[in-house]
């Protein structure tokens, strides 16, 4: 994606509401564009992390595990 189309796109998201494209383009500036391959793993939990992610386009599952192995499904009887 263009850097003019990012910005555009990111101005659209209500956290960025009020921004400039100048403000977001510097914010752009301090980080890095990516893109992950199905399948992919962005962050595992228990890493440290002072990262902000922005999904522009696509998916994103957010699957936890127990720490005996398994997922963590909600429990439908609350």
């Amino acid at each position: 994606m263009a850097t003019s189309s990012l910005i555009k796109t990111i101005t659209t998201f209500s956290l960025f509401q009020g921004f400039s494209p100048e403000e977001v383009w510097k914010i752009l500036a301090a980080g890095k564009v990516g893109q992950l391959k199905p399948g992919e793993i962005l962050i595992s939990p228990g890493t440290a992390n002072d990262t902000l992610f922005l999904l522009i386009d696509g998916e994103l599952s957010v699957v936890l595990e127990k720490k005996r192995g398994g997922s963590l499904d909600p429990d439908p009887a609350g």
